[in-house]
């Protein structure tokens, strides 16, 4: 079997990532956490991808969890993004004991009656029944795959809230084979 090789976009954000990381001597930060979370949800998208995902959706809530502590939003999307992916694979145990973690930390977060607890509790629920295998997790939990969904909605206003911000990030021409990021900001 032939591994699935990044796409283009995908290797840009990842040298984007160690760009930001070297710049600021935070290699395992949450800007780092986001940028490899980043790179997941290209993989994730990518046919054959999916291994490479969960590795990388790993790595992000290790970081994260190491530089924010448990009570980081971050941690809990990290996981429900890591439970999409074991679920398209149809490791839906596996999937939902990573949304049982993600319900924890957004109980810690936002409180027991928050709606975001009960829906992912709701998904939790439903991956324990025989409707496991035709369940839209990626749709429950609120992440649209549906480029028209409105940005407002819930899983999409996450995702932004979450996104790697390059735009404060200046990029100078090289002059040497690798970018380097202008520090002067």
């Amino acid at each position: 079997a032939t591994a699935a090789l990044p796409s283009m976009a995908a290797a840009v954000a990842l040298a984007a990532a160690a760009t930001v990381a070297t710049a600021t001597g935070q290699a395992r930060s949450t800007q780092s956490a986001q940028a490899i979370a980043a790179v997941a949800a290209l993989c994730a998208a990518e046919e054959g991808g999916d291994e490479e995902a969960a590795a990388l959706y790993k790595q992000a809530y290790s970081i994260e969890k190491e530089a924010s502590g448990l009570r980081a939003p971050n941690l809990a999307l990290y996981l429900q993004m890591l439970s999409v992916v074991y679920h398209r694979q149809g490791k839906f145990e596996a999937a939902s004991l990573t949304l049982e973690e993600a319900a924890s930390v957004l109980e810690a977060v936002r409180g027991p009656s928050h709606a975001s607890v009960a829906a992912v509790r709701q998904v939790i629920a439903k991956l324990q029944t025989s409707a496991a295998p035709t369940l839209d997790v990626e749709q429950a939990l609120g992440f649209s795959s549906d480029s028209a969904a409105p940005p407002s909605s819930p899983g999409k206003m996450e995702i932004m809230q979450t996104s790697l911000d390059l735009g404060a990030l200046k990029l100078t021409k090289p002059t040497r084979p690798s970018f380097v990021a202008d520090a002067s900001d």
